[in-house]
């Protein structure tokens, strides 16, 4: 309608002609000289639920609509822009009910229902509810979600069940918790295991238990008990020390081998039944049935010198003759512990030194933490993830993190390109599309390159919205409103980036705030053709720990809210780079910004537009300068400075 509603109604103390329409809204602007039936009947226009487009890994499979025809669609609308439509046109038949807002119910042709709301759907229901789908299910959150459940919460999973978080979760269970595996369980843990319990444990194993451990050490405070049914082995490739003021070692066979050391002690009694040495010493005598060698020294009742082994008899203690009894000396033994045996039992044999590696060429480390491949992040990478860490200069320009992406499939080898830019040919005629509430900058009839220059500089001071200003607010949190609709989580967790909004100081938040509330203000205020979304792909950053960003570029910007990545996608999830580009010489000269980026490359394979806008960083008083710069890259390369350029792949 071509007058706002609230021009239509008479002034106060005005009055009309009887004869004429009290609301002065028929006949209005629009069916001037021409027919007053509905346009939308007539096929001229069409009625359209805001649908807001599509989400990346979401296709709304929706056909595009075709125009009614005259005269099966019958159409009601009101003076502010309500609408309901019968419309019977073979093969377009359908049921709307529309709010001019661009809320209502749609049922279409094919059976699908479409129900659009512009702010907020409240369902409430006094019994139960059920719900039932056939096929598959689809919900996107870009906001919270908080599930509150008063009784018991089942949930029967017929194939896989995955999870995946970008931040932290946290389970509180004030009962038992219990879990059951048919197969097998595997976890992966780039940082440490903490197991706090209060009672005991118990592990009961029925087959074996594998311990690898690449590093130290196994501490107990209490009683250590460890059983084996069959063998027990420990080697140790350097140094096996075990100590304890106690010890008790007793085995039926035994030996203990060494090619140097010291066994015994002051007060050690030694049972055997054969010694082998090249030499003794004692010091409070010995005793023995029989002696066998060369004698020097003093003998207990006899004098001092050589004696006969083959005498009889020899002068003991007081003259008297003692028999010496001529006893075989026992020669049993086994295997003397030679350097060369010693060695061959601890290199070669069953009882030696077992050679234990460990992930030797780190290969199990690199597949769970790919920071020493990369050096840039711990994870694997989505092709959008990468495409994020590119637009950091030296992640750019790091070979091997190019080459370990490649190498995963991330990033395609055959359109990454730097030296050179992509091929481009003349772009075609650009259909116009519609921006609600904005004009459609620039003529596309004859172009092959559309350039729309920057704006000049400006400086102003911008006033918030006091209810959605965050100074005011007690707590930033992600819960918190940048303006109605549109909260902080909103440019928190995008697909391309995942930011740690919670592991930041209060004073941070607060000023990450300020800066995206810019943001929140763009993605309120330009409200697309029904049939796209304006996306945010990447938000808020935080840099890898072994990451380093350039001061002032993309990726730094991003880490302060200040730098935000835009697509702009159709119903089936699909970038539309036609659009996009519209978008871009739109939002250049009806917003302020430090700079306008419109962004390409073929990462994927395919072309993909984005529009990155970056803003200056806002203080309390938000009295804000703006560059208004413009600039337009092709796979991370400059193509036009302080220009828009639209462009496609031959």
């Amino acid at each position: 309608m071509s007058k706002d509603i609230d021009e239509l109604y008479i002034p106060e103390g005005k009055q009309k002609d009887g004869f004429e329409d009290p609301t002065g809204s028929y006949l209005h602007n629009s069916f001037y000289n021409r027919s007053s039936t509905s346009h939308a009947a007539r096929g001229i226009k069409r009625n359209d639920l805001y649908i807001g487009g599509g989400h990346p890994k979401v296709n709304l499979e929706l056909n595009e609509p075709s125009p009614s025809e005259y005269p099966y669609n019958k159409v009601t609308e009101t003076l502010s822009g309500h609408s309901i439509e019968y419309d019977d046109t073979p093969k377009s038949e359908r049921i709307l009910i529309k709010h001019r807002l661009g809320s209502g119910i749609e049922l279409r042709n094919d059976g699908t229902v479409i129900i659009s709301s512009k702010k907020n759907t409240i369902r409430l229901s006094q019994g139960d509810e059920k719900v039932i789908i056939e096929g598959n299910g689809d919900i996107v959150y870009n906001g919270n979600l908080n599930l509150t459940v008063s009784g018991d919460m089942n949930l029967d999973v017929g194939g896989n069940f995955n999870v995946k978080t970008g931040a932290d979760k946290k389970e509180d269970i004030r009962g038992n918790y219990e879990t059951s595996v048919k197969e097998n369980i595997q976890n992966k843990v780039l940082g440490n295991i903490t197991n706090t319990i209060k009672g005991s444990l118990t592990n009961t194993v029925l087959t074996d238990v594998n311990n690898i451990i690449k590093g130290s050490d196994y501490k107990q405070a209490n009683k250590v008990e460890s059983y084996s049914a069959t063998d027990t082995t420990i080697t140790s490739a350097t140094t096996f020390t075990t100590s304890s003021v106690s010890a008790n070692i007793a085995a039926k066979k035994m030996a203990l081998l060494g090619d140097s050391g010291t066994i015994g002690g002051a007060n050690i009694i030694s049972y055997v039944k054969n010694i082998y040495g090249t030499s003794g010493t004692y010091t409070a005598g010995v005793s023995a049935p029989t002696f066998h060698g060369s004698l020097i020294g003093d003998v207990q009742g006899v004098a001092t010198g050589a004696i006969d082994a083959n005498r009889s008899a020899i002068s003991g203690p007081g003259g008297q003759t003692q028999n010496i009894t001529n006893t075989a000396t026992n020669t049993s033994q086994t295997i003397q512990p030679t350097n060369a045996r010693v060695n061959e039992h601890l290199h070669k044999l069953n009882f030696g030194i077992r050679k234990v590696l460990t992930d030797p060429n780190n290969t199990i480390l690199n597949a769970l933490d790919k920071t020493a491949l990369t050096n840039k992040t711990p994870n694997s990478l989505t092709t959008e993830e990468v495409r994020s860490k590119l637009r950091e200069d030296q992640n750019y320009n790091d070979t091997n993190f190019i080459a370990s992406q490649i190498g995963e499939g991330s990033l395609k080898s055959h359109t990454y390109v730097r030296d050179l830019p992509v091929k481009l040919r003349n772009a075609k005629d650009i259909k116009q599309s519609t921006i609600i509430g904005k004009k459609i900058i620039g003529n596309a009839d004859g172009a092959t390159t559309k350039k729309f220059q920057a704006t000049a500089f400006t400086q102003q001071y911008y006033l918030p919205d006091p209810l959605f200003n965050p100074d005011f607010q007690s707590t930033i949190s992600y819960e918190t409103k940048l303006c109605g609709g549109i909260p902080i989580s909103k440019f928190i967790g995008p697909y391309g980036d995942k930011a740690k909004f919670s592991k930041l100081t209060a004073k941070k938040k607060l000023q990450v705030a300020r800066n995206l509330y810019l943001h929140a203000e763009i993605l309120r205020e330009y409200n697309l053709d029904p049939r796209y979304r304006l996306v945010v792909a990447e938000g808020l950053y935080t840099k890898e720990n072994s990451e380093t960003l350039t001061p002032g570029g993309i990726k730094d910007l991003a880490t302060q809210g200040r730098a935000v990545v835009y697509e702009v996608r159709d119903n089936n999830g699909n970038i539309n780079n036609q659009f996009t580009f519209v978008l871009a010489t739109t939002l250049k000269d009806y917003i302020n910004y430090d700079k306008l980026i419109l962004d390409y490359d073929s990462f994927d394979g395919t072309l993909n537009s984005q529009i990155i806008i970056l803003t200056p960083n806002v203080n309390s008083d938000f009295k804000l300068s703006f560059k208004n710069q413009l600039e337009t890259k092709l796979n991370g390369r400059v193509q036009g400075s302080n220009e828009i350029v639209h462009m496609e792949i031959s």
